[in-house]
């Protein structure tokens, strides 16, 4: 049975150059590695309720219905925490239903089953299991994971018992089944009625949940069986990067390997890139301000931030935009806090969750909502404004909360490119700028080759003199 899973010699100028620009290419930026390899996870609500999926801390699913598996999540193999929440909270909150390491291998599931009953004395539990690997040719498969408050019992298939006796919080291994439909309960466990058509080559997973005093239901989980083979990255799409200025009256550079991007104050731009890099901005005086590693592995899209802190000091943030599992029905909504004044900042969703005490480079994280328009409510205590953004269905939209001349703003990144990129009149961190200043990104590498051929010089001069100190020297007698 299987239990869920709940590291003085003198050296020629030729020489020292050699050993300059090998140095100068070991500080330049490697190849990437290979492509993460990648195995699958799926949730399972066998609640009464429905629930929110975080993988990692970040959403995953919003409202996975009560008695449902939620969609396969493509994630790098190894340990993953995940964690559930009721519909409509954040993981900011308190309410936290259950969560677990999940551990993720190559090529094959793992299914996390959130159970039990948050009003009850036992709670709520959360168990993950390795999913079955290929039935022999021609066969399906089914296995028993034991989640009820019930005794040990076997599977039983068309009335007859069948795999291996199992306890709570334990699965059976796979059991070869002939394809077909097949009528299911629990061997001296009563149970609610269910039934699972198998196709040749699929798997199942039966989940036993309840208690025993009451009736025990069995949630039937179709299970993509893999076996040993490997499977390919979630994304070839090239990873993107969007790029903010979120500082008033500076205009800056981010340099990010050999590109670099101008930025209006309260801008944004858009580049991508195919390494894992680091991105660094500059002042027009070439005094780096802040800088993050970019991660360019495929499918990925970052939104890379020079803001203000509390103080309004220059600090970066990076915020994930990867968005949850959204049918068109839900869509889902995340406010980013860039505002630097002003204190604590509180957001509020109609008819959705309110946060309070956001500080500069805080978010909210997304939010599940209804489509349609929705009215926000953001802002520092008595500067609160309301903007009302019509959401669509399948959709995650991503809002900002600057500062502004006017006060504060909620735009997109969009709009902070189109409509607020003339917002000069006001000092950051000491300096002031109205017009864009070119960085010196672009002139690097030729001030690179300018000191080495400086430096060339000088040790063939210092060399040349001491070859004639050499032949000066009297020799003694």
């Amino acid at each position: 049975m299987i239990k869920g899973e709940i590291n003085r010699t003198r050296r020629s100028p030729a020489a020292l150059v050699i050993a300059l620009v090998v140095l100068v290419l070991g500080l330049m930026p490697a190849p990437a590695d290979g492509q993460t390899e990648t195995g699958f996870l799926t949730a399972v609500n066998a609640l009464t309720e429905s629930v929110d999926v975080y993988i990692d801390g970040q959403m995953a699913s919003i409202r996975l219905e009560p008695s449902r598996t939620g969609r396969e999540f493509s994630v790098p193999v190894g340990p993953h925490t995940v964690e559930f929440y009721p519909t409509g909270s954040t993981a900011r909150d308190a309410n936290l239903l259950g969560s677990t390491e999940a551990d993720v291998v190559s090529a094959s599931g793992t299914s996390v089953i959130v159970w039990g009953d948050p009003d009850s004395t036992s709670g709520v539990g959360v168990d993950s299991f390795p999913d079955p690997g290929l039935p022999s040719e021609g066969d399906s498969c089914l296995v028993l994971r034991h989640l009820a408050a019930a005794g040990s019992t076997r599977l039983l298939i068309d009335g007859e018992p069948d795999g291996d006796h199992v306890s709570q919080g334990f699965s059976t291994r796979a059991i070869p089944v002939a394809p077909g439909l097949h009528d299911l309960g629990l061997d001296g466990v009563d149970t609610t009625p269910a039934q699972v058509n198998l196709t040749p080559g699929s798997c199942a997973a039966i989940h036993a949940v309840g208690d025993q005093d009451v009736i025990v239901n069995l949630l039937v989980q179709s299970v993509a069986a893999r076996g040993d083979e490997r499977v390919p990255p979630p994304s070839s799409r090239p990873a993107q990067i969007e790029v903010i200025n979120g500082l008033r009256g500076l205009s800056v550079d981010f340099v990010l390997s050999d590109e670099t991007l101008t930025l209006e104050p309260l801008s944004a731009s858009t580049t991508t890139a195919a390494n894992d890099l680091d991105g660094r901005f500059v002042d027009p005086d070439g005094v780096e301000l802040g800088d993050t590693a970019v991660d360019m592995s495929p499918g990925s899209d970052l939104t890379v931030v020079l803001h203000g802190d509390t103080t309004g000091a220059p600090t970066v943030t990076s915020f994930d935009n990867s968005s949850p599992n959204l049918d068109e029905n839900t869509a889902c909504i995340e406010v980013r806090v860039l505002s630097a004044t002003g204190g604590d900042v509180g957001v509020a969703i109609e008819n959705g969750p309110a946060l309070a005490g956001l500080r500069a480079g805080d978010t909210t994280g997304t939010l599940g909502i209804d489509p349609g328009p929705t009215a926000i409510t953001a802002g520092p205590s008595g500067e609160e404004i309301t903007h009302t953004r019509d959401l669509e269905g399948g959709t995650c939209l991503y809002l900002y909360l600057v500062d502004t001349t006017s006060g504060p703003q909620l735009v997109s990144g969009a709009e902070l490119a189109d409509g607020l990129a003339s917002e000069t009149d006001a000092e950051v961190a000491g300096r002031q700028e109205t017009l864009p200043v070119t960085g010196w990104g672009d002139s690097a590498l030729p001030l690179i080759l300018f000191a080495l051929g400086v430096m060339v010089f000088g040790l063939g001069l210092v060399n040349r003199t001491g070859e004639r100190s050499e032949i000066e020297r009297p020799s003694d007698a």
